[in-house]
């Protein structure tokens, strides 16, 4: 675990009393924005094979009407050397709902000794080698993709420095091909960022799109844990100039509240749905490009071997993901988060030290990790919040799903009191 897992809140509460500070931590965007800087990307676990692809066709319309934008799966036992048609078939049906297809590759880890989520990254099915990868690649674009996704790269050391090479050749190769198609599409990969040296390298070395990583999957539940991950990473990624992309939750550890964690004592670690809930609301409000596993956020699936069986929603659960998650992704896009200035508030006088604001754009993001409830003044009007989506509760569900305006009345100033372990989003 990276240092910032050990730091205390202490640090980031030194303000003098009564002066509340917004700290900017990235500045709105104002170029022109590319579809990959503000991604919402719906990343399905393990492999498809043909049955699989057939699956997935069917879940792309209620994914796009969630509010993603782009869909990542990885085709590892499909022959799409000998036959692409149910590759192409998948992302011409993703395509027709408006969703970019990003297709990972993988062979972007050298390291058989792995452990976890690394260990998804191997060669696996039809995935053979380097020559392999750049051929799949070339037919996934040649059947339409939008982006390449290598997987896990984990830390290579001077013994693997051979493979280093290798890899960054790879990289390279690849992104010449994805010019040849257009400056729209995209390269992408994973990393741990516990070696902050090592994640810088491959930020500034490897120019890749999207590199996610780590840092959100291993924090703690605690305020100044998660504050710390969300500055290192803004941090990194400023200084190069390139994009941060948010992946907070281990692909299959969604599918049962009980699947080992590969990383004991981080937020998952003994989640309930709520903690997921509120987690997925926190990310949602951060910079750049977030990436949620199909199961986290609606999706219902099962598993032949690594084989994926996706399905649309089909419990009570299912469908309490999907209308949580579709008031969130319709909020980001509708405000921009992606792209909106972004910072830190401290020295609230209601914010407890188990208490993170963030400001987005027009948006003020509460999430309290504490064992107390937090008191919001009336001030700020409630949007939504992580433990409800009832109409009541959430004024946002009236809006989206009622077709109503949203009145901001600010009507009696009541304090909104924000529950032990959950989140809400208020006009700022």
């Amino acid at each position: 675990m990276s240092d910032f897992s050990q730091t205390s809140s202490r640090t980031y509460r030194q303000f003098e009393p009564g002066y509340v500070r917004t700290e900017l931590l990235q500045r709105r965007y104002s170029g022109k924005v590319p579809w990959w800087r503000e991604a919402v990307v719906n990343e399905v676990a393990g492999i498809i094979d043909v049955t699989g692809a057939k699956l997935l066709e069917d879940c792309v319309f209620f994914i796009a009407r969630m509010g993603f934008t782009a869909l990542l799966f990885r085709p590892a036992n499909l022959d799409i050397d000998t036959d692409s048609e149910p590759l192409r078939n998948l992302i011409a049906a993703a395509h027709r709902v408006g969703l970019k297809v990003m297709v990972r590759v993988c062979g972007a880890n050298p390291d058989n000794s792995a452990a976890g989520e690394a260990n998804s990254s191997h060669f696996y099915g039809f995935e053979k080698d380097f020559a392999t990868v750049v051929r799949r690649a070339r037919i996934a674009l040649n059947c339409g993709a939008d982006g390449i996704d290598l997987g896990r790269i984990e830390d290579i050391s001077s013994h693997y420095g051979s493979l280093e090479t290798e890899f960054t050749s790879l990289s390279r190769q690849l992104l010449v091909e994805l010019t040849e198609y257009s400056e729209d599409h995209i390269l992408g990969a994973s990393s741990s960022i516990s070696q902050a040296g090592s994640y810088q390298r491959y930020v500034e070395e490897t120019w890749v799109h999207h590199l996610c990583d780590d840092g959100l999957q291993k924090v703690r539940f605690n305020a100044a844990e998660i504050e710390a991950a969300v500055r290192e990473k803004i941090s990194i990624h400023d200084k190069a100039g390139s994009v941060c992309t948010w992946r907070p939750a281990l692909l299959r550890l969604h599918h049962s509240l009980a699947t080992v964690n590969f990383f004991p004592g981080s937020w998952e670690d003994g989640a309930d749905e709520a903690r997921r809930a509120s987690m997925r609301l926190q990310v949602a409000a951060l910079p750049g490009a977030i990436y949620l596993p199909f199961g986290f956020s609606g999706g219902h699936f099962t598993f032949e071997g690594a084989n994926i069986r996706p399905f649309p929603p089909q419990t009570e659960l299912d469908k309490a993901r999907v209308a949580h998650t579709t008031m969130i992704l319709r909020m980001r896009g509708q405000h921009h988060l992606a792209t909106s200035a972004f910072g830190v508030v401290t020295n609230l006088p209601w914010a407890t030290r188990d208490c993170l604001v963030l400001s987005a754009g027009p948006i003020m993001s509460v999430l309290n990790t504490g064992s107390e409830p937090v008191y919001v003044p009336g001030e700020h009007e409630l949007l939504l919040r992580s433990d409800s989506t009832r109409q009541e509760d959430s004024p946002v569900a009236r809006v989206l799903f009622a077709g109503e305006d949203l009145q901001v009345t600010h009507a009696g100033k009541e304090a909104t009191e924000i529950s032990p372990g959950t989140c809400a989003w208020f006009v700022s």
